[in-house]
């Protein structure tokens, strides 16, 4: 609790020859966080830089080519998890690029080939049925297609009227016969007269077709014949189709197995980029936890045996990444701290006491026996479908955690309020029912907020001191004078509230103007007692004005912080009056809500409470922790360990 990993600075040495087997057991073992930081001002070998940037650009290429073709396959491209190891043992130890790349280019140009073969087969069984269908049209108007076909000295046209025209064009004209069954219409008339069809036609918005069969080299065929080819190119075209599906499930293995293995090989290259190393040696920079030095120590002699270099750091640095390490009661709530950021390598983690600070401000907001369970039953669900989903740790759980907490803190309120399913009269209340005792409430949720903003300047105090930022831990205005000055401000605001007693001049001068003296002075003293750089940087009257300035700050940001917490009590009264509105429209329907219609309001209402109240009170608590609390000590400027790894 309230600790993080031990990281520690790690550096290896080694044979260039060794390199890449160890890179990929370090990949797979997931010890070390890599960095380049160690070698920035040191150069490496430039033409082994160059050999590896042209390789890098040849394996890129293949990774998106790889990609292409299992897009074009209707594959998909990012799942590692059935691809065997030893494909991508030899892809991500330098398999044969151009062997690859060879293979690649004779897959793509077996894709095309299918593919424009299956496009004209189509584009040939398409325009067969088109004929066929237009032909057969012409049998319900009485037209012969093969009279048709040996006419000299007349012309026809072909084609269909809009789905909507409802009358018959059919019948003798002056100079032209046409025929209508459904939306297909066909006229004939001499060849110097078809123009004057077409205009006639054209008005009724018909769609001339004529030119589909005159122009297709099947139009002197008979029916029977295309119906015969359109069956020859189906076939042909699902033998082409099972030839390549068969052909298809051979790429499959093989294309993804090159596509994960170069991704990997990607990877490694990006690690050795970052690395020093020349044709002999090579030297590997990051950070580990130091329980780990014998697994690594292991990996080492298991792959170079006695020929490699190993320094771990014997004591931890500032600028190291951070692992949070929390038991599975806190763990969720680390969901929480890592949106405002990380903690940095000498900061507390304030996991624990962010989820004791918003579990409990949220069963002070949502205080209901009833419907915190409902919410803490909600949670339960959320962590088994992510257990069944195997994202145990991931947000679903978390939130499921977190959600699970806050209910039972609701419930638990609940039962301090006396409130059960929006009831105030079915359970006693062991405190007070919120509604009834306004002032108390207020009262108690601006105590409870003190409360946090006192842990709060505590932890302030503490990261200040493993920062070895004395100055601020002990004069500033959140460090011990800060605490001083709000303490004593609290312990006088209380005192009057329950005795009516005033402060006298001793107590306002023991706590507040002796540390508002000690922080005026805070430079000064820093300079005297810690050894800080000159008190005043930028001249006397500048640091007289920005103390000014930094004690209005102080007092008004305390003041501010702690009324804020009233909102806490305000969000518990807006429950309890929500409960009393859907009460009070259920009596409207049935005074002794005994009739389904006025359960059926009790209900619902229930059920919205539980939906605005839980999503309201969350993000209300969330503020608070955020602004509030956290606002007072956490500096979030810290970086995520994250190992490297060939499985991610």
């Amino acid at each position: 609790m309230f600790s993080k990993a031990d990281i520690r600075k790690v550096s290896i040495g080694l044979q260039r020859k060794l390199y890449d087997e160890l890179i990929y057991e370090l990949g797979k073992e997931e010890l070390i966080h890599l960095t380049k930081q160690d070698f920035e001002e040191v150069s490496s070998d430039t033409e082994m830089e160059a050999e590896l940037n042209n390789e890098e650009a040849k394996v890129r290429e293949i990774i998106t080519v790889t990609k292409s073709l299992l897009s074009a396959l209707n594959l998909e491209s990012d799942d590692r998890s059935d691809i065997p190891d030893g494909a991508v043992f030899r892809v991500a130890h330098k398999g044969d690029i151009t062997s690859d790349e060879n293979y690649l280019s004779s897959v793509r140009r077996k894709i095309q080939q299918f593919e424009k073969l299956q496009t004209e087969l189509l584009r040939k069984i398409e325009q067969t049925q088109e004929l066929i269908s237009m032909l057969e049209e012409l049998t319900p108007i009485g037209i012969d297609a093969d009279v048709l076909k040996s006419m000299k000295l007349c012309s026809f046209v072909f084609g269909k009227v809009p789905a909507d025209f409802d009358e018959d064009l059919s019948g003798a004209h002056d100079s032209f016969i046409i025929r209508q069954h459904g939306r297909y219409v066909f006229g004939i008339t001499l060849l110097e007269k078809k123009r004057e069809m077409l205009e006639f036609l054209e008005r009724y918005g018909f769609e001339d077709e004529t030119e589909k069969i005159n122009s297709s080299d099947l139009w002197a065929r008979s029916t029977s014949h295309l119906h015969q080819r359109t069956y020859i190119l189906k076939n042909r075209l699902k033998r082409i189709e099972d030839h390549f599906k068969r052909m298809k499930v051979g790429w499959i293995t093989k294309l993804s197995g090159l596509y994960a293995g170069y991704l990997e090989r990607e990877t490694v290259i990006g690690a050795e980029k970052m690395f020093l190393f020349s044709r002999e040696a090579m030297f590997l920079s990051g950070w580990m936890d130091k329980k780990d030095t014998e697994r690594l120590a292991s990996v080492l002699r298991r792959v170079c045996g006695d020929n490699f270099f190993l320094k771990v750091s014997t004591k931890a640095e500032r600028n190291a990444p951070v692992v949070l390490k929390n038991n599975r009661l806190f763990k969720p709530f680390e969901l929480l701290v890592k949106n405002a950021g990380l903690p940095g390598n000498t900061e507390l983690d304030p996991t624990p006491f962010a989820a004791v600070t918003y579990v409990l401000m949220f069963g002070v907001m949502f205080g209901d026996v009833g419907q915190g369970l409902v919410l803490a039953l909600v949670g339960l669900i959320m962590k088994l479908i992510a257990r069944r989903r195997k994202t145990r740790e991931g947000f679903i759980a978390d939130a499921g955690s977190i959600l699970q907490l806050c209910g039972v803190s609701a419930a638990i309120f609940g039962l301090f309020y006396g409130s059960l399913f929006s009831n105030e009269h079915i359970i006693p209340a062991l405190w007070f029912h919120p509604m009834e005792n306004i002032l108390s409430l207020f009262f108690a949720v601006i105590m409870m907020g003190a409360a946090f903003i006192v842990v709060g300047i505590l932890l302030n105090v503490i990261n200040g001191l493993l920062m070895r930022d004395y100055s601020d831990a002990l004069f500033g205005a959140r460090g011990l004078v800060g605490l001083m000055i709000y303490a004593g401000l609290i312990f006088l605001f209380v005192r009057y509230i329950e005795t009516g007693l005033y402060p006298v001049t001793s107590e306002l001068i023991a706590f507040i103007v002796v540390p508002l003296c000690i922080f005026s002075m805070r430079n000064i003293l820093g300079f005297f007692l810690l050894g800080n750089k000159q008190p005043f940087p930028h001249g006397v009257l500048e640091y007289i004005v920005e103390t000014l300035i930094e004690i209005m700050e102080m007092f008004s940001g305390f003041l501010g912080n702690t009324i804020s917490f009233i909102r806490a009590g305000a969000f518990a009264l807006s429950h309890a009056g929500l409960s009393i509105a859907i009460y009070t429209l259920a009596r409207i329907i049935n005074p002794d809500i005994t009739t389904m219609a006025a359960l059926m309001v009790l209900i619902v209402g229930n059920v919205f409470i539980i939906l605005l109240e839980g999503l309201i009170c969350g993000i209300q608590s969330m503020r608070l922790e955020y602004y509030e609390f956290f606002g007072k000590f956490f500096k979030g400027d810290g970086y995520a360990f994250i190992p490297f790894s060939l499985r991610k």
